[in-house]
């Protein structure tokens, strides 16, 4: 294969697993994921005891699709759900392309500005006159 060496089995695997806890530590380390799912289970607690009631009582069917608190329930225990799962997506980092726009835009402004780019180098000049003064 055009001398590109081929992993091996087991090391695909070593780092598929190493992935796999690294993200895993990360999901278990968020706060604002548990809280979304403390939350989701704490509307699903709430949810399953308003059907119990309504089972309970009789005529469910017309009950389920009467009870404003279910309704509410239920959606926000999908809310919570949905939360928590926008939560484990992993996003993408922005870091190096936010980095070469910075340097690629302060390089283009300080070449294109004649007048800033004489203010730079006046200041330097003005830093080292200062230092070789003080030696």
């Amino acid at each position: 294969m055009l001398g590109m060496a081929r992993r091996s089995r087991t090391e695909e695997v070593r780092n598929a697993l190493a992935d796999a806890i690294s993200y895993t530590d990360e999901l278990i380390r968020d706060e604002r994921l548990r809280a979304h799912v403390r939350a989701a289970v704490g509307h699903g607690v709430q949810a399953t005891g308003r059907v119990r009631e309504d089972f309970e009582a009789g005529n469910v069917a017309s009950r389920l699709a009467a009870d404003k608190k279910l309704r509410k329930n239920v959606r926000a225990l999908l809310d919570d759900l949905d939360s928590a799962g926008d939560r484990l997506r992993r996003k993408r980092s922005h870091r190096a392309r936010n980095a070469v726009l910075i340097v690629a835009g302060t390089g283009a402004a300080i070449t294109v500005i004649p007048h800033v780019r004489r203010w730079i180098s006046a200041s330097n000049n003005g830093a080292i006159d200062a230092v070789a003064r003080a030696t």
